[in-house]
């Protein structure tokens, strides 16, 4: 079955959260629920590539990330949608459906 956050047109960044690094660790903070969570270096990564806009889809977060890291698409696919569901989960990214 295919994933909300692998067919959404756009992801972005949840306006109830802000990023802060401490101590060398990029954290996330929900403004809303008052609870944060920590990224590791790819997670920084990803959360960057959200944040400026680099990379919107769940394809454009793949590619990006597969030639920074010479890694294939299908090898790290499985690792960035379980990240992405997790920050959906805890409602730190929204996703648009429809067309891009």
């Amino acid at each position: 079955m295919t994933s909300l956050v692998e067919t959404a047109a756009r992801i972005r960044v949840s306006s109830d959260c802000v990023v802060r690094q401490i101590k060398g660790e990029t954290v996330l903070l929900h403004l809303t629920r008052g609870t944060y969570y920590g990224l590791d270096a790819t997670g920084t990564v990803l959360w960057h590539l959200l944040e400026d806009g680099t990379a919107t889809r769940f394809d454009g977060l793949i590619t990006t990330v597969a030639e920074r890291y010479g890694r294939a698409t299908d090898e790290i696919a499985p690792d960035i949608l379980s990240f992405l569901e997790d920050l959906r989960a805890h409602d730190l990214i929204t996703l648009e459906t429809g067309s891009a």
